[in-house]
């Protein structure tokens, strides 16, 4: 059986593709229906199965019935009967179920709305459409990954019927660039190529830009060889695209060309540039670069100094990274970030956290996330260390000071805990964010598939191939090397809710799992991850793409992953 699944989807096999794997058998409805016990007072979670069944077969009268036989629904069954009107095209009673929702005192969450957005959009109603609109803005979730997209979506019908400009049109690829909506992205060209507005050189540079943020060069590469008059935005754009999607070669190679026509660069180049020198570890590169702006005259420049600084760390300079940060004039909380995460990925920790305890001391700028991130791995590491031993305790006490809702240092350390099995340090982490009244973002990540798309969250086994899913990925684990004594199953039961937090059911495994065994063999896996990927998962996927011998590209919170042959793009950095 082992050998049949991997056979499914890595590009070594010697056999062709085999048929789809046997699904998990579905959740039997008869056993709600012959229990003598009320449907009334059965569990929310029967119901929502029972409910979840009902509603994908389209038996929705029989679904309607059943959730109004709940006593207290809740969000998520609320939510999977307005998901069944909206996907069997029964708009104007989703929108009337969403209402009632309102009425009844039940919250919607960023779950709900994307369904209610695309019923309104069916709809065409935009009076509704606006208080929707103003009802997320008010509650934080306007800039949800999904809602926008289902806001896009709306918007543009609501221009489409008006005949949009070219601003127009460029307004909506800027949205679908900040959403990494590539599909609607695709919508949205081909009504410019319909209405003839490709010609301005404007409409098309968005057009670039929109498909260098999805991860699709090959759409950038050519909307930008169709461009007969190139000028510096435009170059700009397919550099920092190649840079930002884990091509360098690429990057430097069209710099190269941009001189050779003549076209003089600016500080945005060399912003662009950089990173693609960084990606290379090439220090000729770098210091030739970083040369050109001196010269040029770009310096001061924050974004660009900063680029510097993450150039020369990559590639092991750290004396000039260090010589560049404190010339700076200005320096950002990117700034400070960039040179402590430098020291890091240097196995410099001792710096590492005096420059983090500097950034404190100086009380100009308050940490955030990603310092958090970039420091507890420096934390961990001098933890036994007897010269880092005071320096260690103080760090520690400033990080747990921090009067904010920074959640990063109690996340980061409980999943470090979890990867080592200590599961009674997890717990202590989860107790102290209660007390702390902090929540942690549920992770989430979606896999591509054929313009479709399906979501997971940590642990997730919801799916009805979800005992494939598993299957397949312990077998993933074990021949990526890692440990077998904590194998993931779905059919060993779990005695602490906390252990689905361990890095080998993280959500981003589940995905790349899911797309592996649902995609062409050979073809890329694309994934996109609401949250920053963690080490571990980060490090499991290099493994992966080398023993499936498949590009799997995961865009996280901030940056495009590109993982081949057991290497990220990203150098190990971001």
């Amino acid at each position: 059986m082992a050998t049949a699944i991997l056979q499914s989807f890595c590009n070594n096999s010697n056999t062709s593709q085999t048929s789809s794997l046997p699904k998990q058998a579905s959740i039997s409805s008869s056993t709600n229906v012959k229990t003598k016990q009320p449907i009334s007072k059965l569990h929310n979670s029967v119901i929502a199965r029972r409910l979840s069944s009902l509603t994908e077969s389209g038996q929705m009268h029989e679904a309607l019935s059943l959730f109004q036989s709940a006593k207290k629904p809740d969000t998520f069954i609320w939510n999977v009967m307005i998901r069944g009107y909206t996907n069997w095209e029964m708009f104007e009673d989703a929108i009337g179920l969403y209402y009632q929702m309102q009425a009844a005192g039940v919250r919607a969450d960023h779950f709900t709305f994307p369904f209610v957005v695309k019923s309104i959009t069916a709809l065409s109603y935009s009076s509704e459409g606006l208080k929707i609109h103003g009802k997320l803005f008010k509650v934080g979730l306007d800039s949800d990954l999904y809602i926008c997209n289902s806001l896009i979506a709306m918007k543009m019908q609501e221009g489409f019927a008006m005949k949009p400009d070219g601003l127009a049109v460029m307004s909506a690829l800027e949205a679908c660039s900040s959403t990494m909506s590539f599909e609607l992205g695709k919508e949205i060209h081909g009504y410019i190529i319909r209405q003839r507005l490709d010609s301005e050189v404007k409409v098309r540079a968005s057009l670039i830009d929109m498909y260098c943020k999805c991860a699709n060069m090959f759409y950038a590469e050519r909307q930008f060889n169709m461009i007969t008059e190139r000028n510096v935005v435009t170059w700009n754009l397919i550099i920092g695209g190649y840079a930002q999607n884990g091509q360098p070669y690429k990057a430097v190679d069209c710099f190269t060309k941009m001189q050779e026509d003549g076209e003089d660069s600016d500080s945005v180049t060399m912003v662009n540039l950089l990173p693609a020198c960084a990606q290379l570890r090439s220090k000729s590169h770098g210091k030739a670069i970083h040369g050109a702006t001196i010269r040029k005259g770009f310096t001061p420049h924050l974004a660009l100094e900063t680029a510097v600084i993450d150039m020369y760390a990559k590639c092991g300079e750290l004396r000039l990274a260090k010589l560049t940060f404190d010339r700076m004039v200005e320096r950002s909380l990117v700034t400070w970030n960039t040179m402590i995460t430098g020291y890091v990925q240097n196995e410099q920790n001792v710096k590492a956290l005096r420059l983090f305890l500097k950034l404190l001391n100086d009380g100009d700028l308050e940490p955030d996330d990603f310092t958090i991130s970039s420091i507890i791995p420096a934390y961990a590491e001098m933890k036994f260390l007897r010269d880092g031993k005071q320096i260690h305790k103080f760090a520690a006490e400033r990080i747990f000071a921090l009067e904010h809702d920074n959640t990063g240092c109690y996340v980061l350390l409980s999943n470090m805990y979890a990867d080592a099995g200590r599961w009674e340090d997890v717990e202590r982490m989860r107790l102290l964010m209660k007390e702390q009244g902090l929540h942690q973002t549920t992770g989430k990540s979606t896999v591509e598939l054929d313009s479709k798309s399906r979501s997971f969250v940590n642990g997730d086994k919801s799916h009805d191939d979800s005992t494939t899913i598993y299957q397949v990925l312990q077998i993933l684990s074990r021949e990526i090397g890692e440990d077998a004594a904590d194998s993931i199953t779905v059919f060993k039961p779990i005695d602490k809710t906390i252990k689905e937090n361990s890095p080998r059911r993280h959500s981003v495994r589940l995905a790349i799992t899911s797309g592996l065994i649902s995609s062409t063999v050979g073809s890329p896996v694309l994934v996109k991850k609401n949250v920053r990927i963690c080490v571990s998962c980060h490090n499991a996927i290099k493994l992966i793409s080398k023993f499936t011998k498949r590009e799997i590209i995961v865009g996280d919170s901030r940056i495009y992953h590109h993982f081949t042959d057991g290497f990220c793009s990203c150098g190990d950095y971001w």
